[in-house]
């Protein structure tokens, strides 16, 4: 069991540091709006959703429309026009 939960604590920390590398450039466009994150957080998902949305596959598949759609139906959070969207949790793991 204790194998267990270091094996899940080390892949999690992998994966966060790879994360962190690779998306390196959020920091400086989004450091701005993480200013608005309570101090105690230690987990964040930051999201380009306009960017997002100007991919090739995002188009193709029309994920701007669709998502517009799901609002209104009230089956996704992001309300249309969003730009940013900032999520962040303080988990204890």
């Amino acid at each position: 069991m204790a194998t267990t939960v270091v094996l899940h604590r080390c892949r999690m920390a992998g994966w966060c540091v790879g994360f962190l590398l690779t998306c390196g450039s959020w920091v400086a466009r989004g450091a701005e709006d993480l200013k608005w994150l309570p101090r105690d957080v230690n987990a964040v998902m930051w999201i380009d959703v306009e960017g997002m949305y100007k991919t090739p596959l995002a188009i193709k598949e029309q994920w701007s429309k669709k998502s517009r759609e799901a609002f209104q139906q009230q089956q996704a959070i992001l309300p249309p026009g969003v730009k940013t969207f900032i999520c962040s949790a303080e988990l204890d793991y």
